[in-house]
């Protein structure tokens, strides 16, 4: 494989077209698709409670299964889950690809984020790079366990307010039953009278 001189020294060259594929298609990216409320409960269940999560070793020369690769986002316990990510209990689809499954971004846009990423953090020298996308990573990983924790807070309210409405409505209805029992004793005293 050809390599490419960068600043930081050369790295291979990647076979993928410089023309847009279907896999740069915007259609795969994270916030392009659909709310999936049962997929995100799940995410939070791995990020704030990987433990709880029991997948199996990664073999080290573990293939993609020969089955058909299913609509995004796809579920955390699929089997086409089988590259590691930041969270333990969070695999994905593909080397660098997205929590939700699917390749990640084109070579072309991380090269773009890359270079953008080295102007604004002014690196010059390759081991500040190292340390500077860590601290990236570790910022966003933080910045997903805060957004997980609100969400956890969020459905324990959404929870107690189903519970609160659901008292609510069962008053209601015995209050209904308790007003239908009067109105019909009052029938009948008419009725009498």
């Amino acid at each position: 494989m050809d390599t490419q001189p960068t600043p930081f020294g050369a790295r291979a060259m990647s076979r993928a077209p410089l023309t847009p594929t279907p896999a740069d298609d915007f259609s795969t990216l994270p916030h392009s698709l659909p709310y999936n409320e049962a997929f995100e409960n799940d995410l939070m269940h791995a990020i704030l409670e990987p433990t709880l999560q029991s997948l199996p070793p990664l073999s080290a020369c573990e293939q993609l299964p020969d089955a058909p690769m299913p609509n995004l986002p796809v579920p955390l316990d699929s089997v086409h889950r089988i590259h590691p990510s930041r969270f333990p209990a969070l695999r994905l689809t593909h080397q660098h690809g997205y929590h939700t499954g699917g390749l990640g971004p084109s070579p072309t846009v991380a090269a773009v984020y890359a270079e953008n990423f080295i102007a604004v953090k002014g690196i010059v020298q390759p081991d500040e790079l190292r340390r500077r996308v860590d601290e990236a990573i570790e910022e966003r990983a933080r910045e997903a366990v805060e957004r997980m924790q609100k969400r956890k807070e969020a459905l324990k309210e959404n929870e107690n307010t189903r519970k609160q409405i659901a008292a609510l409505v069962a008053s209601r209805k015995a209050e209904e039953r308790v007003e239908e029992r009067i109105r019909a004793e009052r029938e009948e005293k008419r009725a009498k009278g």
